[in-house]
């Protein structure tokens, strides 16, 4: 397959977070553009999804607004779906700090044509905001939405997503939801609590 169109979600409203979670500032680098510059050799272009067009346009990002906001990862989702010129689309969370670019070409390799989705799944279960979907599913998600399930999991068991065993290395996955989950992962890697802002 060729390569997948990228987007990052940041439209969430970071309140367990305190500030722009997407702004938190890591290794010099807000975190959805390092994010962005992170995937940007393994996907076809990068959008963001945020609260609002342009929003991170001062960074160098393409932004597009989410198309009902206040939704989360959903609302981010569907976003991606309606903008992506063509499938699939690599859909990656703004707090994934850390992650092996390398991990896109294994779901990659799992896409079959004619696929709804292609995930990571985990004993945890699913892995949705790090995955690639298919435009086909805008239908889904909206009727989804429409039902009130918001959950990503939910959205892969009943489009049928095709599963794929983690990567070896996947416990080496990060997402922070919060500035002491980020300050614990930093502390961890050595860069200390006052690498961000």
């Amino acid at each position: 397959m060729s390569r997948p169109v990228g987007y990052v979600l940041a439209g969430g409203r970071s309140s367990r977070f305190g500030t722009d979670k997407a702004r938190a500032v890591v290794g010099g680098l807000p975190l959805v553009a390092r994010v962005a510059l992170r995937i940007a050799p393994r996907v076809d272009g990068v959008t963001v999804v945020a609260d609002r067009a342009d929003k991170f346009a001062d960074l160098g990002l393409r932004t597009i607004a989410d198309p009902i906001p206040g939704l989360g990862p959903i609302g981010g989702l569907l976003g991606a779906l309606e903008d992506a010129p063509r499938g699939p689309v690599f859909v990656v969370s703004c707090d994934f700090v850390a992650f092996e670019p390398r991990w896109i070409d294994r779901l990659r390799a799992a896409w079959r044509s004619g696929d709804s989705a292609v995930a990571f799944r985990t004993p945890r279960g699913w892995e949705p905001t790090f995955a690639l979907w298919s435009p086909a599913l805008v239908p889904a998600v909206r009727e989804a939405i429409d039902r009130g399930e918001r959950a990503l999991r939910r959205l892969l068991d009943r489009c049928a997503g095709r599963p794929v065993p983690p990567p070896r290395d996947w416990d080496r996955a990060v997402q922070v939801n919060t500035r002491r989950a980020l300050s614990a992962w930093l502390d961890r890697t050595g860069a200390g609590p006052g690498a961000f802002l």
